[in-house]
């Protein structure tokens, strides 16, 4: 069933859509991360992560300190600090401007991942030096030179997700890395063997280290989440006799979106979904339906028509009691609603018939989807709270 975010507005005493918003997550903890990356005091998600140890994060702050100090003096140079950084295994880029959590563009490259870059996996950079005067072209043209030469260093780790920005590059289905795979690096790591479908280069790697299967990279992929990305069933198969979790490695109550069952429900390859199922806990499977969800443009324009209708039987609502009345709607496989009901009902016939007939008319829904990822016909109820005495 449906469940809005609560909005409480109540216009001219007329009605107003109400909702309640359930949300499930991991524990939230407060770090102080660097000025680019994670804002200081934003709420950091923990899941035990390597890249979201207090230790990891504290190196990142100093090094991107230290990175900006350099720039704002004039010594730096982009090529060797961008070679330096990989020695170091830090392989993050640099963000365009302030601190975000999700960052959808970096200088010179474009990274192939469906929510964009999350903050910790980026490097930020502020546009002025310390005596205040702007240089944004000076960083751009920094930023632009060091990010493509750590994208096409021989020991950057993520060259098929992250390239020089070419507008002829096509992502997969999910998002998840560009549909053609750049040449290979000499000695690749677990996640670009599983979007290579290198299964002999994955039992390499388990018998070297058994953990590294597990892991997720920089991106929060794991290597089986990739495997069903670039849709490799061999490889599929092999991370999942070796053990490899389909729910990823987070401590969500359900699989995330960048876990390898939902990328699979995502493109609808059931028979992934299918060979994942046995792996699963009891009871997650089915807990997997998803309910039709309204999408937010229909909603704004249902909001307006409900104030307006609201408006035209003031007088009659006001005659009766106040009320909350359900609105259920049965919505098809394409998210169109087919039918509605209005209960308990109010002593205004035509005013039910209109909330009804307009929620038909206006209202779209991206529609429910079963186990495996496929539209379904659903059923929904919102919400509508009447004026009256």
């Amino acid at each position: 069933m449906f469940r809005g975010n609560p909005s409480g507005r109540s216009v001219l005493g007329t009605l107003a859509l109400v909702g309640l918003l359930v949300v499930a997550g991991c524990e939230q903890t407060e770090e102080n991360v660097s000025d680019g990356g994670i804002e200081k005091g934003k709420a950091l998600t923990v899941c035990d992560e390597a890249l979201l140890a207090p230790a990891a994060i504290a190196a990142h702050r100093e090094s991107d300190a230290a990175l900006r100090r350099a720039f704002a003096a004039g010594k730096l140079d982009p090529s060797q600090a961008a070679h330096e950084a990989v020695e170091a295994g830090d392989f993050r880029l640099i963000a365009n401007g302030a601190a975000s959590e999700e960052v959808d563009a970096t200088y010179g490259v474009q990274c192939a991942l469906p929510n964009g870059l999350d903050a910790w996996t980026v490097r930020g950079m502020i546009a002025e030096t310390q005596d205040g005067r702007e240089t944004g072209p000076d960083l751009e043209r920094f930023a632009t030179q060091y990010n493509r030469e750590i994208v096409a260093d021989p020991g950057y780790p993520y060259g098929d997700i992250c390239r020089p920005t070419d507008p002829s590059l096509t992502p997969t289905r999910t998002g998840s890395g560009f549909v053609k795979l750049g040449a290979p690096r000499t000695q690749y790591d677990a996640a670009e063997a599983a979007r290579r479908g290198d299964a002999w280069r994955l039992r390499q790697l388990r018998r070297r280290e058994p953990s590294l299967l597990h892991q997720p990279d920089m991106f929060g992929m794991t290597p089986l989440a990739w495997a069903i990305a670039y849709r490799e069933p061999v490889a599929v198969d092999y991370l999942l006799k070796a053990g490899a979790d389909p729910t990823g490695t987070n401590c969500r109550a359900m699989p995330d979106a960048q876990s390898p069952l939902q990328l699979a429900r995502a493109m609808k390859w059931q028979s992934a979904v299918l060979r994942m199922r046995p792996r699963l806990a009891p009871g997650t499977f089915e807990e997997l339906r998803e309910e039709p969800r309204m999408l937010e443009k229909s909603e704004l324009a249902y909001r307006k028509a409900l104030i307006d209708i609201g408006s035209k039987y003031q007088k009659q609502l006001m005659r009766q009691k106040r009320s909350v009345q359900r609105v259920t709607f049965e919505i098809d496989a394409k998210g169109a609603p087919t039918s509605c009901r209005l209960e308990p009902g109010t002593a205004v016939p035509d005013f039910d018939a209109e909330i009804c007939a307009i929620g038909i008319a206006q209202l779209r829904w991206r529609a429910a989807r079963n186990p495996f990822g496929v539209e379904v016909p659903g059923e929904t109820t919102i919400s509508v709270r009447t004026a009256g005495y």
